[in-house]
């Protein structure tokens, strides 16, 4: 409830679920590419002994920038999971903190939220 009328959350729910997938296929796909390029094979050569050395480090630099995007992508659908637990137990659409209704508009924005923004902020801020 929010200022005493009751919210309908099946749309946010339904776009919480859209996400979960859209992700869950991402992660797939990036597992993939990451599975099966290695360095030489993404650099086009024999050996690392033909690359140039900057044309390495521009690969290994894209390595870890596609495994940091990886993680980052982890750490969201750990959170669709935790707002799909959220749904199971009736208590999707409020703060795992302080059991305040999150917000249509953060709902609308980020469907897998398990806080107000405001907590999020202090959370954010340390």
């Amino acid at each position: 409830m929010s200022n005493g009328k009751m919210i309908d959350l099946e749309p946010y729910k339904r776009k919480l679920f859209e996400t979960y997938e859209r992700l869950m296929a991402e992660r797939e796909e990036m597992d993939d590419d990451l599975s099966s390029n290695n360095i030489l094979s993404e650099t086009g050569e024999i050996t690392a002994n033909d690359n140039h050395p900057a044309d390495m480090g521009t690969e290994f630099f894209l390595r870890g920038r596609d495994e940091a995007l990886e993680g980052n992508l982890e750490g969201i659908i750990d959170q669709c999971k935790r707002a799909i637990q959220k749904i199971e137990d009736g208590t999707y659409g409020f703060s795992d903190i302080s059991g305040e209704f999150i917000g249509e508009e953060r709902l609308a924005a980020v469907p897998y939220a398990t806080t107000t923004i405001e907590e999020q902020e202090r959370i954010i801020e340390g």
